[in-house]
């Protein structure tokens, strides 16, 4: 695993990843949800989700309710990184 600096990951955030992680800072979600909030492509939100799961800043869990669907949350690495945020 390479160690990265917190601040370095936040400072390489977009404002999508960012829009993503302010909305999970709040509750977990799934992805439907989660597009729904961000008035986005199927593709560019599973891109910027697979970005955030890369660094570590989110995980998911399948929903109880619904097994064929995702319910993405906040790690406590991503829970930090709002205090790099500009």
């Amino acid at each position: 695993m390479i160690n990265i600096p917190l601040e370095e990951i936040a400072n390489n955030l977009n404002d999508v990843s960012w829009d993503i992680l302010n909305i999970l800072r709040n509750e977990p979600v799934n992805f439907i949800e989660l597009k729904s909030r961000l008035s986005l492509g199927q593709e560019k939100v599973y891109k910027e989700l697979a970005r955030l799961e890369g660094a570590c800043l989110i995980h998911f869990k399948k929903d109880p309710k619904d097994q064929r669907s995702n319910i993405y949350y906040l790690t406590n690495y991503g829970k930090s990184v709002f205090k790099y945020k500009k």
